[in-house]
């Protein structure tokens, strides 16, 4: 991949790599999320950022890790899967985040 996807072939590889898949992993570029907005794309980013920290803080541990039962991760996997979801949690937060960067970041939105 040549940068940025500025090029529409680059755009027809993102689009067939994701597939029905709403993150990826970019190598030497990142990461890239999707979603119906910018607020559900935002959760699922920070979803994304909060598992990958969780995972390395446990295996930096160095112990031996225990597996989730098939239960737990099916509904995990499905709160995750259900748009409903992400779009309530989008709305949720998404509000109150700009709030936050309202009062850090005074000026950003210029």
């Amino acid at each position: 991949m040549r940068g940025q996807p500025f090029y529409l072939d680059e755009r027809e590889r993102l689009q067939r790599d994701l597939s029905d898949k709403h993150l990826m992993l970019l190598r030497n570029h990142g990461t890239l999320a999707v979603g119906a907005s910018i607020s559900e794309a935002f959760v699922r980013m920070y979803m994304l950022q909060r598992a990958c920290s969780a995972q390395v803080r446990t295996l930096s541990m160095g112990r031996p890790l225990h597996e989730v039962s098939a239960a737990a991760r099916a509904s995990t996997e499905a709160m995750g899967a259900n748009p409903t979801t992400l779009s309530s949690y989008g709305q949720l937060a998404w509000p109150a985040l700009l709030r936050m960067l309202d009062r850090r970041m005074l000026g950003y939105d210029i």
